[in-house]
């Protein structure tokens, strides 16, 4: 597995790859993270997916954000050789909201309600569509030693496989 992930990283190296950031501004504007001495980190925080499928709350069940800060910034890193589930970002087809800011958050939930009102919620299980309230914008497959960076105001979820059910282990599972 070692020499898989050297052999992968020499090959990355090959490639002379440039950072890049999806949705950050040019270099000199106001919101330029280009450079990482720039970048001040306020909180962090780690959680495992360990909840059986069968016992999500509706909550847990549809897409979410971090928060409704533009400066606000989420990540996912995948260490795992197996497959744990990739992650989705989503349209709330209502709306039309990709992103949720503080001026959009209370009408975004109004609708969301609404639509669960008119829906029901989705299925008992991990998210994987709900077609009619939330359109797919862009899919990310968990690859080993990929880190995903995102706007956290982005609305997203974890694309969990519900069979079998995740690993709870900090080793193997979806940190």
């Amino acid at each position: 597995e070692g020499t898989a992930w050297l052999a992968e990283l020499d090959e990355i190296e090959a490639l002379q790859p440039a950072t890049v950031v999806p949705g950050h501004m040019a270099p000199g504007s106001a919101l330029d993270i280009s450079d990482p001495a720039a970048l001040v980190m306020e909180d962090a925080a780690f959680g495992i997916i360990c909840r059986p499928p069968g016992m999500l709350l509706p909550a847990q069940r549809l897409p979410h954000y971090d928060g409704t800060s533009p400066d606000l910034y989420a990540g996912v890193l995948y260490l795992s050789a197996r497959p744990v589930g990739g992650t989705a970002f989503y349209r709330h087809l209502g709306t039309g909201l990709e992103r949720i800011d503080a001026a959009s958050e209370a009408r975004y939930h109004g609708a969301l309600q609404a639509d669960i009102a008119a829906h029901g919620h989705p299925p008992q299980g991990y998210f994987a569509d709900y077609p009619g309230i939330f359109e797919r914008t862009a899919e990310f497959d968990d690859r080993f030693n990929r880190m995903l960076v995102y706007p956290g105001n982005l609305l997203h979820s974890g694309l969990i496989p519900n069979s079998p059910p995740p690993n709870p282990s900090w080793a193997n599972g979806r940190l």
